[in-house]
């Protein structure tokens, strides 16, 4: 009894909410640095990373439920949005025509598609 109630409120309840308000940060603070680098990305990318953003600080709310229960379907909403998001991001990488160099571009879309591996297996 001590060891599930512990895992609830440690594990779920901060856990989790770390975890979801560190990722959406993450988010917002790229996109900032996708829109200063206009000559590699679109403006439109840092504009959609704010909304993704901002969407995962927001579902945490979820675990109160009640009218908040609904935001368990934007999570998996939000997420699917951010993998793609982040898929614009390596093709945008992609057509910088050389500007962040081959080593750079080659180890962010490894990181890539070993982030989707994981998200996927």
């Amino acid at each position: 009894m001590i060891f599930n109630s512990f895992h609830a409120y440690s594990g779920i309840g901060v856990g989790e909410n770390f975890a979801f308000w560190f990722e959406g940060f993450f988010v917002i603070f790229l996109s900032l640095a996708l829109l200063e680098k206009r000559e590699l990305f679109s403006p439109a990318l840092g504009r959609i990373g704010f909304i993704i953003g901002g969407g995962m600080l927001i579902y945490t709310l979820e675990q109160f439920g009640g009218a908040f229960e609904w935001l368990g379907a934007a999570n998996i909403i939000i997420h699917a949005g951010f993998l793609v998001w982040l898929a614009a991001i390596a093709l945008s990488l992609l057509q910088g025509n050389g500007k962040l160099g081959r080593i750079k571009t080659t180890t962010l879309l490894t990181g890539y598609v070993i982030l989707l591996l994981t998200a996927y297996l």
